[in-house]
């Protein structure tokens, strides 16, 4: 539904996670499995903060693939859509990390 600039957001994944260091596809799997997962958790998120009607508007607009657009919409609904975004991408960075960690 809702994907962040995918740059910076691969970037923020493989700088918390110090990934620096490994293969670009290395890095690429990890990063792209974290994004995945963070983009459901954005997506539930932003569902959950919508009403039907705001839903149903949402998937009309969202038909037409227009990042921007969506965007727009989203941001005009949910005042503090940034920070659920950074929210979602955290959890999902610091829950593989701890996984990880434990290995």
């Amino acid at each position: 539904m809702l994907e962040n600039n995918d740059k910076n957001l691969k970037e923020q994944i493989a700088r918390t996670l110090k990934l620096m260091g490994y293969t670009g596809f290395e890095k690429n799997k990890v990063v792209f499995g974290l994004m995945d997962n963070a983009s459901k958790r954005i997506d539930i998120a932003i569902l959950d903060r919508l009403a039907d009607k705001e839903k149903t508007e949402l998937l009309k607009i969202s038909k037409a693939k227009n990042k921007s657009k969506i965007l727009k919409y989203l941001s005009s609904k949910i005042s503090d859509l940034p920070q659920i975004i950074e929210q979602a991408v955290s959890q999902t960075v610091g829950e593989f990390k701890r996984a990880t960690d434990r290995d």
